[in-house]
């Protein structure tokens, strides 16, 4: 038997998944919560550190005995530094600078949380990187942590920001005026690329291959596909994403390398399922403010859903656009509510207006000629999962069917996946 590992190094969780390469089957599937964050988007990279080691002493030695190849996905954007002894904390994806206007006056592009934003703004801070010999995303560390080699996959290189996508390479120039060493920058290699092999590490025996770190959204969405090229990807949880599977660059949407040499168009705002909960908590506090029966947040997502579902289709619904946290390239827009009249200020009409809302958003992120061109539209994550609401907003936008997918944390699924591709190398 030939077995796959798959880790997953997210927000707030990690995950680890064991797979039959054979079968196409799911042999084990545990995640657990690991406390990583310091605030203000920073995170001990030793409570990922142990966390991990928890994770894989979790296998059942009858499975761990027949791994041979490991993939690692993770929270994308976010870096850190390491050398053989020592790392500074993880700048993860929600981390801000105060110099963010000034970097970006050399490139236009770079944001907040992205790896390249931090580096820049650590190296205007005086930041000694003398003392370290690699950068990357928390899951590139974990790749050298099995097996002493340091990489970045097209990915997440693209995800740090000042990349070329079409070269696939660091913009020099702008990494020079951003007076980053280019040292420590890491090495760029191809989607699924073999790295090294296990050893020396923990309980895990010497020899299994390890790809390259890959990034969640690209893991989750090769964990879903069966026909990519007719299929749209959706996930909902706390935030939200749509994305499809594209042969070449496209304008007016945010591009990430995919697979094989393909791409995928993007479409990510900054509040999706958070959106929702907003909802959830307004009615919440109100129940509370009244002193009524107080409900469980369950209650009420399922109060929500049943008013949203008997008015989604009402013709005189209001207009919610939720962009309560701004978007990437618009940090101040806020949210609104418009359509406001006597008779349509209801919590059935506002829950079902939000559902809409989210969706709809989302898809006028993504140009029509991606997303029509596509025949099913698969949706995964908890948020989606739960609420019959965003369902049927889905089908009343976007005119396809969602098709619930209910496996075990499909980006650590997709990673061990990809490297099932190693298996003959």
């Amino acid at each position: 038997m030939i077995l796959s590992l798959g880790l997953d190094i997210g927000t707030t969780k990690s995950a680890c998944v064991v797979r039959d390469t054979a079968d196409d089957k799911l042999l084990f599937c545990r995640s657990l919560i690991h406390n990583a964050s310091l605030g203000d988007g920073v995170q001990s990279v030793k409570k990922h550190r142990e966390v991990l080691h928890e994770l894989i002493s979790a296998i059942p030695e009858n499975l761990r005995k027949d791994i041979e190849t490991i993939g690692v996905t993770g929270q994308m954007h976010g870096v850190l530094c390491w050398n053989e002894v020592e790392t500074t904390e993880l700048f993860t994806w929600q981390s801000q600078v105060d110099e963010l206007a000034e970097i970006q006056k050399i490139d236009s592009t770079l944001q907040n949380g992205f790896g390249i934003t931090t580096l820049a703004s650590l190296s205007l801070k005086g930041f000694d990187f003398s003392k370290y010999r690699y950068s990357g995303t928390i899951h590139d560390y974990a790749v050298y942590l099995f097996c002493g080699k340091s990489v970045i996959d097209y990915t997440d290189a693209a995800s740090f920001g000042a990349y070329d996508i079409e070269k696939n390479c660091f913009k020099e120039d702008v990494i020079k005026k951003l007076n980053i060493p280019e040292k420590i920058l890491p090495h760029v290699v191809a989607v699924g690329s073999v790295v090294g092999e296990t050893c020396n590490f923990q309980n895990l025996k010497d020899g299994i291959k390890v790809m390259a770190a890959i990034g969640d959204n690209q893991a989750s969405v090769f964990a879903s596909c069966s026909n990519m090229r007719d299929e749209l990807f959706l996930t909902i949880g706390t935030g939200i994403q749509l994305s499809g599977v594209v042969d070449k660059i496209v304008d007016e949407v945010e591009i990430r390398p995919f697979v094989d040499g393909k791409f995928l168009a993007v479409a990510s705002p900054l509040c999706g399922g958070a959106a929702w909960a907003w909802l959830e908590k307004f009615i919440k506090g109100t129940i509370n403010l009244l002193g009524v029966k107080e409900l469980s947040d369950e209650e009420i997502y399922k109060f929500m859903d049943e008013v949203a579902l008997k008015e989604i289709s009402s013709t005189d619904l209001p207009r919610i656009m939720p962009n309560f946290l701004g978007e990437r390239g618009e940090i101040n827009l806020r949210g609104s509510i418009t359509n406001l009249t006597l008779d349509n200020f209801s919590i059935g009409k506002i829950a079902a207006a939000l559902a809409l809302g989210i969706i709809k958003n989302l898809f006028n992120m993504m140009p029509e000629a991606v997303w029509q061109s596509k025949k099913s539209l698969i949706a995964s994550g908890n948020a989606i999962r739960k609420s019959t609401a965003l369902q049927q907003a889905c089908r009343k936008i976007s005119r396809m069917n969602p098709i619930l997918i209910e496996s075990c944390e499909e980006a650590a699924q997709g990673a061990a996946k990809l490297s099932e591709r190693l298996v003959d190398r």
